[in-house]
This record gives structure tokens, C-alpha cells and sequence, in this order.
């Protein structure tokens, strides 16, 4: 009798970036509610607190209980989603659990530190892949400026919410490398950012596709030229490869907006119409520069191969660092829609390699598209995807 692949995926990463919400609309859009089982931690916690120890459980309160007694309830939420993936009849059980975070000291956390789970809670459920959720860091702050139970807890600045997002990334990441030392077993682990579309969603849980990093100029580029553009490279490549795009995740705008506000020696930095203060910008701007950069190295890292989009003839500092990580730490093919006649630079052809440049015209896009995915699909054909199986019998 065949085995059941039954895959229990643990969904986590900073508070107030909507994870629950994002992936149960995702899962009603596609019709999914029933075919996949979606845990939400703190809905075991409050059923506990209640039958177990007469306590209501609420947002506004759950940080206000002694950290042991958070603990320990946890605890018992985890053995209890535990038990239930394990009967599972699904194919599929989603885990939603915050990370780690950091609020102001209080009696109840006289650290200050939240952890939404330990390695033992993660070894309960036995997960095969971590997803770390994302939002723009402004929006975050949107909602936690009108938020009453978050607000009075940390300072609602961009600061606040970078520190989230980078403690949320490196104590999931701890936790899959421990996993992966102490117990020779790797989580597949990915950070994944909310403007992504469900469909995106769906085809990363499901696991079916290999996984592309998308590579593209940013840098004065026009928002539109971009929607334009991407858009049609992902309409082009989404039937076949999950496409996972860094510019999901807009730190760019803000990183430009500073560098703007400071060369016109304005206090007052525009994002999207948005004005902030120079100072709370400065304050956060290090951890976003530098945040940047080391996640969409760990997204090339967690994707199967890295597709560049070169539709300028200039060269991109970004992407030339994205070529090179992708061939020499994550071991991953480059491909590259090029649609010029003239030669990249050969430093450029170099790292990507020639023979996976596809050359022409802009008036011969589509021609392209079919070029490429040709290549792409016939290397994995082939076995020359490290990381992605042969379809080769």
C-alpha cells in the first residue's frame, strides 16, 4: 500500500504583517478550505486557557500573563495541533505561530522577548518547510499605529518593525540549522513576502514547481515600467515555476526616499505619498540596507535557480551580486532574458554563462519567453539543476 505524503508546513515570522489573514483568504479564493488544514496557534492557546485553567484568553491581555504560565500553555497548544496533524486525513496542514519579538518590559516579561515557539514545538509537528511572512514595513506600521492592544506595547516606529523582521528571519533560521546539526534533517525554509499573489502562495506549498528567483534592475526604473515589464515576465513563467519576487517586499522605495530627502536636505522623507520624519528613517535605515541585501541572498539560497530580467542595457550593482551568489554559495543555474542584439559585458556573461543569455529583440518578447523556458526546462530535463530532480527516465 502506498504511503500518504502528508506535509505539515509551519507558517511564522514577525506579529501585525497578516499572516492569518493573507493565507486564509488565500486558501478560500482557491477553494482550498477544505483539502487543507490551517492551525492557528493562538486559537489552541485560548481553548486551553479557557478549559484547562479558567483563564480568557484575549489579545489585549495574552502578554500580560506570566511569561511561565504563556509557556506552559503553549506548550500544551503545540502537543495538541501535534496530535491533530498526526490524524490528519489531508495531504496538506498549515501551522500559524508568530516567531520572535520584542516588547516593552513589563512584569509578565521582564525581558522583554516573546518567542511564538521553541525547537521542541517544531520537532512536535515535524515540519518539512518553514514559511517566514512578510509585509512592506510601512504598511506593518500603518496597522500597528491603529492597533490598540500593539501600540502601548512598542514604539510604533520603522525601527521597531525592522528589529521584528530581522529577529523574526534569524530565529527561524537558528532553529532549521540546529534541526539540520543536531538531527541531520533539513526544513526547507523561505521567506515570503505578502504581495505575492495566492496563486504564488498555493504553488510554493504545494511544491510541485521549481522555484525561480527573479533578478531585475530597481534602481530608477519607474513604477510602471516595472509593473509593465515583471508582470509580464511572470505571466510568461508563472504556469511553469513558482516565481518569487524580491521587490515583493518594497525596502527599496525606502532606501531611495532617504537618500533623496538627504541630498535635497529636507527633514521629510515621501514613500507612496507617505511622509515620514528624516529621523525615524535614520534610525531604521542601517537594519533595512543591510536587510536587503541578506534576504534576497537567502531567497536566491531557497529557490531552485535565479531568472534575470535585463530589460535596461546598463548594468545593475544588484543584480551583478545576485548572479554571482546564485553560482558560487546557493549552487543555483542563472538564466537571462537579454532582449538586446549587442553582448552583454564579458564579466557579465561570465558568471551567468553564455549559453544561458537568450538574446534578441524587445519586439521579439514572446519569441523570448518560449526560448527560455525551453532552456530552463530542458536543463531540468537533463539533471543540471542541483537542486531540483532530473524528469529524465
Amino acid at each position: 500500500m502506498k504511503e500518504r505524503n502528508h506535509k505539515v508546513i509551519v507558517i511564522t515570522g514577525p506579529p501585525l504583517n497578516g499572516r492569518d489573514d493573507y493565507v486564509r483568504e488565500a486558501l478560500n479564493q482557491k477553494g482550498l478550505d477544505g483539502e487543507i488544514g490551517y492551525h492557528h496557534l493562538f486559537e489552541y492557546m485560548q481553548s486551553i486557557a479557557r478549559n484547562r485553567y479558567n483563564i480568557n484568553l484575549t489579545r489585549g491581555n495574552v502578554l500580560e500573563i506570566s511569561s511561565a504560565l504563556l509557556s506552559q500553555i503553549r506548550r500544551e497548544a503545540f502537543r495538541e495541533i501535534g496530535e491533530t496533524v498526526r490524524k490528519s486525513k489531508k495531504n496538506l496542514d498549515i501551522v500559524s505561530t508568530p516567531a520572535k519579538f520584542k516588547i516593552r518590559p513589563s512584569p509578565a516579561s521582564p525581558g522583554g522577548t516573546i518567542n511564538g515557539f521553541e525547537l521542541n514545538d517544531i520537532m512536535l509537528l515535524n515540519p518539512s518547510m518553514m514559511v517566514i511572512f512578510i509585509d512592506d514595513l510601512l504598511k506593518v506600521r500603518g496597522r500597528l499605529r491603529k492597533d490598540s492592544d500593539w501600540i502601548r506595547r512598542v514604539e510604533p516606529n520603522l525601527r521597531t518593525l525592522a528589529e521584528w523582521r530581522k529577529e523574526s528571519i534569524e530565529f527561524v533560521y537558528d532553529i532549521k540549522q540546529t534541526v539540520f546539526r543536531e538531527l541531520n534533517r533539513n526544513i526547507d525554509t523561505i521567506i515570503f513576502a505578502r504581495a505575492h499573489d495566492s496563486s504564488t502562495f498555493i504553488d510554493l506549498i504545494y511544491g510541485k514547481k521549481p522555484r525561480i528567483y527573479l533578478s531585475y534592475h530597481i534602481t530608477n526604473i519607474p513604477q510602471k515600467e516595472l509593473d509593465r515589464t515583471i508582470g509580464d515576465v511572470k505571466r510568461n513563467l508563472q504556469p511553469h515555476f513558482v516565481c518569487i519576487d524580491p521587490y515583493a517586499i518594497k525596502d527599496w522605495d525606502i532606501i531611495n526616499a532617504y537618500d533623496k530627502a538627504v541630498e535635497e536636505g529636507t527633514d521629510k522623507v515621501v514613500v507612496d505619498n507617505e511622509i515620514l520624519d528624516l529621523i525615524e528613517v535614520e534610525e531604521a535605515i542601517d537594519e533595512i540596507r543591510a536587510q536587503t541585501v541578506d534576504r534576497d541572498y537567502k531567497l536566491i539560497e531557497s529557490t531552485h535557480a535565479t531568472v534575470v530580467c535585463h530589460f535596461s542595457d546598463k548594468a545593475s550593482y544588484g543584480v551583478m551580486s545576485e548572479i554571482i551568489h546564485s553560482r558560487k554559495e546557493a549552487n543555483n543555474p542563472v538564466y537571462v532574458l537579454y532582449p538586446f542584439k549587442k553582448r552583454p559585458s564579458p564579466f557579465f556573461e561570465f558568471y551567468a554563462g553564455r549559453e544561458n543569455i537568450i538574446m534578441g529583440r524587445k519586439e521579439e518578447l514572446e519569441q523570448l519567453y518560449i526560448a527560455l523556458i525551453n532552456k530552463m526546462k530542458s536543463d531540468i530535463q537533463q539533471g543540471l539543476w542541483l537542486k531540483w530532480p532530473s524528469t529524465a527516465r
